[in-house]
């Protein structure tokens, strides 16, 4: 006699046994497979997040990169949308591994007075952060 048995176990692939004589179901290596793991990312912040600084002043920003999920790789940094007569130091871009840099940002005493949004922007491979 043929006898199909269908094993159903949550979480597990079912495996079909066909002519098993009368025996039990057997699991044949038909379980899903895990899941891939989680991809290397990382995150890019900075703070201050707001600060007012006088023509001819300057700001310290502390730049933090943050491995999320393993990441090991070095983080180049980009500045953009700075005011006319403002000037980073390192020189946009920089090169920032897991953890935090200081970086400063100069006005010069010329510049006009206004409100800007400067971006950070964290580029490493095909991954990109602001």
């Amino acid at each position: 006699m043929n006898r199909v048995v269908l094993c159903l176990v949550i979480g597990v692939l079912a495996t079909i046994v066909s002519n098993c004589g009368g025996g039990a179901a057997s699991s044949g290596g038909g379980s899903n497979p895990p899941p891939p793991p989680p991809v290397p990312d990382f995150s890019v912040s900075a703070t201050p997040t707001a600060a007012t600084v006088p023509p001819g002043g300057a700001l310290l920003l502390q730049v933090s990169v943050a491995a999320v999920n393993g990441f090991t790789g070095s983080v180049t940094v980009s500045v953009t949308g700075l005011p006319s007569g403002a000037t980073v130091a390192p020189a946009s871009p920089f090169t920032v591994t897991p953890g935090a840099q200081t970086i400063t940002l100069f006005l010069a005493s010329t510049a006009a007075q206004g409100s800007s949004t400067v971006t950070l922007q964290g580029t490493s491979g095909s991954l990109q952060h602001s």
